[in-house]
């Protein structure tokens, strides 16, 4: 129990510092020393959480479509595609029911609910200041 709350605490840990990355070279780009106001500054910041916080979340569902296999007609065609326009390829062509098996036997990725959650957390803080600027936001 006690390594499985240890592997958690750096599985959220290191998403965060991922999702911080982001933030922080988001927030460099945007040249926060010369906000003119506190509304142009809370934008700034608004801006930099946001990015990491939608990331992080549409990668949570990424994996969740991939889990459900929405890009296993893609992958096969892709690699029919293929085996057809290389030379020396060609071979005996799996069918498209021998692919699905063959994907799908693989299993699933599990455990990935603590990039939705860090996505979540940081989409929260983008909301905290996007409420912050239009409080202060005069125009």
């Amino acid at each position: 129990m006690k390594d499985e709350k240890k592997s958690r605490i750096i599985k959220y840990a290191v998403t965060a510092l991922i999702g911080g990355l982001i933030a922080f070279v988001a927030f460099a780009l945007r040249n926060f020393g010369a906000a003119e106001n506190a509304a142009e500054r809370y934008r700034i910041l608004c801006d930099s959480f946001t990015f990491p916080g939608v990331l992080l979340i549409l990668t949570a569902a990424l994996i969740a479509l991939s889990n459900e296999g929405a890009f296993v007609g893609i992958g096969y065609a892709f690699s029919h595609t293929l085996r057809m326009l290389i030379p020396g390829m060609g071979g005996r062509q799996e069918t498209y029911a021998e692919y699905l098996e063959r994907k799908t036997g693989k299993g699933r990725v599990k455990g990935y609910g603590f990039i939705l959650h860090v996505g979540l957390a940081y989409f929260a803080v983008a909301l905290l200041f996007l409420v912050l600027f239009y409080v202060n936001f005069e125009g």
